[in-house]
Parts: C-alpha cells; sequence; structure tokens
C-alpha cells in the first residue's frame, strides 16, 4: 500500500484505460506513439506498413500501441519506410536502445504485478509527484522498519512467502531514490492526520516515522502537508498519485488491494485527480503548521 495510480485504455466507466500487462515503460511508450506518427506522415496505413515489411497488420498495431516490447531491429526497418534519418532518426533509436539496458526493477519482474512495474519505470522519470494517503505514510516516505510493518501486514492476504515480503521491501527501499538523486522529483504530498496517529508498529519506529517525516518535509523537492482531523472534510478519496512526466504528460495511478490501474491519456480522469489534489491541499495546513502538528503528534503519542 502507499500508492495510488490510474492508467487510461478501455474500461466503459473510465474512458480508455491503459493495459499495464506488458510493464511498457515511459521511452516505449514514447518511441512507439513517434512510430505511429511518422506512419500517418508518410500517409501509409497499417495494413501497408505490414505488406511492405512483411509483418501481419497485427504487429503494426502492437507495436505502434506499445502492447510490444520495441526492438531496435524493427524501429531501424521502420525508419528506413519512413525516409527519417539523422537525429530524429538517432534519437527515436537511442529510446529503445536506453529501454534495453536493464533497469534495477527488472530484477524483480518474478516478484511484483505489471501494473507495479510500470508505475516504477514512470516513477523514475517523473518531473513532478502529487500523492495523497488518507491510511498510511506514503511509500516514498516510509522508513524501512514502517515500510517493512507496511508490508507484512499483507502476508495474512497474500500468502506470500517471507523471502518474496523481503524483496518487495528491497523495491520499496529503492523507489525512493527518486526523492534524493542530484535531479530529484518535485513531491508534494497530503496525510491524513489519522495516518500519524495510527499504530502499526512499535511507539519506537512510529516515533522515528515521524521524525523521518519532519526531515523530509524539510528538503527543498518536497512539500508535506497534513489534512487535519479537525474541521469539515472536503471530499472522500482514496489514496492515490498523479506523475507529470516530460515530453510524455500526466499520468494518474490508483490501487487496492488486489490491483493497481494505470491512467495514462484519460484526461478526464487526470483533470479529476487534480482538482480533488486541489481541493484536500486548500483543506490542508502549511508546511509549517504540518511540522508542528507531527512533533506535537510524535511527541504525545509516540514516546517509548
Amino acid at each position: 500500500m502507499g500508492h495510488n495510480v490510474s492508467a487510461s485504455y478501455g474500461t466503459k466507466e473510465a474512458g480508455r484505460r491503459v493495459s499495464t500487462r506488458t510493464g511498457q515503460t515511459v521511452r516505449q511508450r514514447k518511441a512507439a506513439a513517434e512510430l505511429r506518427r511518422l506512419r500517418e506522415l508518410a500517409l501509409l496505413t497499417a495494413d501497408e506498413v505490414g505488406q511492405r515489411l512483411g509483418w501481419s497488420p497485427s504487429k503494426v498495431s502492437r507495436v505502434e500501441n506499445a502492447r510490444i516490447r520495441l526492438k531496435t531491429h524493427d524501429v531501424e526497418l521502420l525508419l528506413e519506410l519512413y525516409n527519417v534519418a539523422g537525429q530524429q532518426r538517432q534519437k527515436l533509436i537511442s529510446l529503445v536502445e536506453d529501454d534495453a539496458n536493464k533497469n534495477w526493477w527488472d530484477a524483480y519482474s518474478d516478484t511484483l504485478r505489471p501494473d507495479l512495474l510500470t508505475l516504477i519505470s514512470f516513477e523514475a522519470e517523473a518531473a513532478s509527484v502529487l500523492n495523497y494517503e488518507p491510511m498510511v505514510i506514503p511509500g516514498l516516505l516510509q522508513t524501512e522498519a514502517y515500510a517493512r510493518r507496511v508490508i507484512h501486514m499483507w502476508q495474512s492476504i497474500t500468502s506470500a512467502p517471507p523471502p518474496e515480503l523481503d524483496r518487495r521491501l528491497e523495491v520499496r527501499l529503492a523507489r525512493q531514490r527518486i526523492i534524493s538523486t542530484s535531479d530529484p522529483v518535485r513531491l508534494s504530498v497530503i496525510i491524513d492526520e489519522a495516518v500519524l496517529r495510527r499504530q502499526i508498529d512499535e511507539r519506537a519506529v512510529m516515533r522515528e516515522q515521524l521524525h523521518y517525516l519532519l526531515d523530509a518535509s524539510e528538503l527543498p523537492n518536497i512539500e508535506l502537508r497534513i489534512l487535519p482531523l479537525s474541521g469539515v472534510h472536503v471530499i472522500s478519496a482514496g489514496p492515490f498519485l498523479s506523475l507529470h512526466i516530460p515530453d510524455f504528460g500526466d499520468v494518474v495511478y490508483i490501487e487496492d488491494f488486489t490491483e493497481g490501474h494505470l491512467y495514462i491519456d484519460d484526461a478526464a480522469v487526470i483533470y479529476q485527480h487534480e482538482l480533488v489534489f486541489k481541493q484536500l491541499s486548500d483543506a490542508s495546513l502549511g508546511p509549517d503548521e504540518s511540522r508542528v502538528l507531527i512533533r506535537r503528534t510524535a511527541d504525545d503519542l509516540w514516546t517509548p
């Protein structure tokens, strides 16, 4: 838990939700979209491309919709057919070649759901992230002890063996690198006050976690706000992430306890979550007031 997002390619209720079963990365999706644009500029249909390259029309469709992983050789054939050369050609090939290099999360593909692998690849490309969390401390800001407890809380319903839970913990901690790199993501977080007061582990673990939040909130790339229990609650919403990815667009991720949903090009879903985040932000304490509340809660509730 601790993360949520939505994708857009195909439900009756919410437009087109993107399939995340292929686990395609931002680079793959960028390249696929560009290949489709180039085919249309060349005034060729998918059938015509398939005939000239000896491919089935369905392969062309899968390539252009990022339903299969792009191979450098296939991209070179398409670019030659579309008469694309020079810098534009090299940029596209670089997208595919860079993606072919193993990312750290590939080592966990046997443990993680495809939708989560896709989310992690999107996080790695994001310039900014909005995160609302009403249940637990957001995953990107969890201490190791707190994260271990959150992950192990799911053991009773997942029946995951201890080694797999340990690997999930490794992934959770590795994902946090995006907030401390030389070019860190800009992270805006809203946490429900109840999360600060909800005991999920020993007092010492809770105190350490709240003090870690205080330290994180002082970083220039992190804005942390607490939604107080006092006052009228503005809107009912579950946890979610909204990511802005340069040269790609916005993505929303929403997760329940069985699966995650990633919304990529559903403008209505993405805009709705922007509005929700703004309403929650307006109802939350400012950063300084939030730090005061976090410190007071740590001292009053979680002093061993």
